[in-house]
């Protein structure tokens, strides 16, 4: 099943090769900024993790 993906991927890429290079080059940039808003994400919710109370911490703010 594997060996049909590949010889369609490569029949493709020879039929078309700008075509697809760019749904290869879309495909990578789009899992790269997926990768990238999961790791930001993940480090906003694990900042404050290495307190010992950390549950019970809040941030306070004044404006003046």
């Amino acid at each position: 099943m594997l060996r049909h993906y590949w010889t369609s991927a490569w029949r493709t890429l020879m039929n078309g090769p700008f075509y697809a290079l760019v749904n290869i080059g879309g495909l990578s940039i789009g899992l790269c900024v997926a990768l990238l808003c999961v790791l930001i994400v993940r480090s906003d919710y694990g900042y404050d993790h290495f307190l010992r109370g950390y549950a019970d911490t809040y941030l306070c703010v004044t404006q003046l």
